[in-house]
């Protein structure tokens, strides 16, 4: 149980891009190809 809440804190704290780049992609749609890009070169 312990590991649930603290997955999911994780999930967002690490990604926030993601779940926000997806509803909007057509307004940020550069701005989510550059960050996804940074986010990997930053730390592998």
């Amino acid at each position: 149980m312990a590991l649930v809440p603290r997955q999911a804190t994780f999930a967002p704290s690490r990604r926030p891009a993601r779940p926000l780049a997806a509803p909007a992609e057509s307004p940020s749609t550069s701005s989510t190809r550059t960050s996804g890009r940074h986010s990997p070169s930053l730390r592998p």
